[in-house]
């Protein structure tokens, strides 16, 4: 049964409410399908960092839309052993994986994310960075199965490990 195809913030949020459990989010990420027209009113810009919009927050699912200038990319990072979707809406990013080697993440793969892309990411895949290295704006949309409450981040400069709380440049009130 092919479920309704998902066009606003809407609808998503809508369908994200019932909890659907990991394969429910998985065919909810399938089904999304957004016009970027319809997200204008939720991007947040910056121009010194990427910036992340809480679409939706619940503690099995939440949704986040995160907006990209060119050449912002995240830190190396996890999210305390969660799950999630990312859903490029517009433009492309790049996602680098790493390995930890004598406790320093070492890049082991990049992969190019296009626009309306799909990727399913989980902490067994080890640390991650995303980066815009396009020259043009990227939207995507991060579906995490349970609330993300904190993540461990590495830090370039210390060659430490940091424990940082969730951030939110921008919550629209709904």
């Amino acid at each position: 049964m092919k479920r309704t195809e998902i066009t606003s913030i809407q609808q998503l949020r809508k369908a994200l409410s019932k909890e659907a459990g990991h394969a429910g989010y998985s065919a909810i990420v399938d089904s999304i399908n957004i016009p970027v027209k319809e997200i204008e009113p939720y991007q947040h810009w910056n121009g010194s960092h990427h910036t992340r919009v809480s679409l939706f927050d619940s503690e099995p699912i939440e949704a986040v839309l995160t907006c990209w200038e060119p050449g912002q990319s995240s830190a190396i990072h996890n999210y305390d052993f969660k799950q999630g979707w990312v859903l490029i809406l517009q433009g492309q990013l790049y996602l680098e994986l790493y390995h930890l080697k004598n406790d320093r993440p070492v890049e082991v793969s990049e992969i190019a994310l296009r626009d309306k892309g799909v990727f399913y990411l989980n902490d067994g895949m080890g640390f991650h960075r995303f980066s815009n290295n396009s020259p043009h704006r990227s939207l995507a949309l991060f579906l995490y199965a349970s609330k993300v409450k904190r993540w461990t981040t590495f830090n370039v400069k210390t060659g430490s490990f940091d424990t940082v709380e969730t951030r939110y440049d921008h919550r629209p009130l709904f």
